[in-house]
């Protein structure tokens, strides 16, 4: 950051709608909360079955998060005798696997350039854009690249349902901690399962034809400009910098 600029100025490289960005972490930090409310669940029955916990904690910090689910699911299979408690682990595996889908596209895309109004925007520093503009490679196929256009509403509400997956997997185990530990008349776990979530929609992937459609579809720059209440310009980013206060007179 340069000297004498406050602490939300960007310089001129792109950074991305500052609202959008946001989200983004938010994403990922719920994320990990996700990730790691695995744990409980991965180490439940492995331990009931004589598994230090210490080598509980080195496998499941050994495994990738593919196998932690999938392990997750087989001593589910295998040892649950409640069919409630198996159905909700299949939900959870699902869940799971559609929100690390997402957060992995989203996580591994760079800013999008190739709509051409969005670039122009991101450089000038205008926040209030409509969508963030984001482009990744297919897994499947290191020749094509994918396009999205994500709203603020539709970011946060991927965070909504990643969140949705921690408490979830939480909710599951407290259950089971409850059923499995019972600690007399002080135990106040909940005693029933907790209701599924929802599985939402995928991120829709834009070929590039429609991505440059829906670009040129979009207002100009110059028409989101917010409101200026005083304050400079800066005339390389267009951002508000503080004026200083005026010195009394007088004084």
């Amino acid at each position: 950051m340069e000297p004498g600029f406050p602490s939300d100025y960007w310089p001129l490289y792109a950074s991305g709608p500052e609202k959008h960005m946001q989200a983004l972490g938010v994403i990922a930090v719920n994320y990990n909360l996700f990730e790691g409310s695995l744990f409980p669940l991965f180490a439940h029955h492995i331990t009931r079955a004589g598994m230090t916990d210490e080598e509980c904690k080195y496998t499941f910090w050994n495994y990738d998060n593919a196998q932690r689910i999938g392990a997750i699911g087989f001593t589910f299979e295998r040892r649950e005798t409640e069919q409630s408690v198996k159905d909700c682990i299949v939900h959870l595996q699902r869940y799971w696997n559609e929100c690390a889908e997402k957060r992995h596209i989203l996580m591994h895309s760079r800013l999008d350039f190739l709509a051409p109004v969005e670039p122009l925007a991101t450089v000038l520093g205008l926040d209030e854009q409509r969508t963030l503009s984001l482009a990744k490679r297919a897994k499947d196929d290191w020749a094509k690249v994918n396009h999205m256009q994500l709203s603020l509403r539709r970011l946060r509400a991927i965070a909504d349902e990643i969140h949705c997956g921690y408490q979830f997997a939480i909710d599951i185990w407290s259950y089971l901690s409850w059923r499995d530990y019972p600690r007399g008349p002080f135990n106040l776990g909940p005693r029933t399962l907790p209701d599924k979530p929802r599985i939402r929609r995928k991120i829709k992937i834009r070929p590039p034809a429609e991505v440059l459609a829906f670009a040129l579809l979009q207002p100009p720059p110059w028409e989101r400009l917010p409101h200026r209440r005083g304050g400079l310009l800066d005339p390389f980013s267009l951002n508000p910098l503080p004026t200083e206060k005026p010195k009394e007179e007088g004084g």
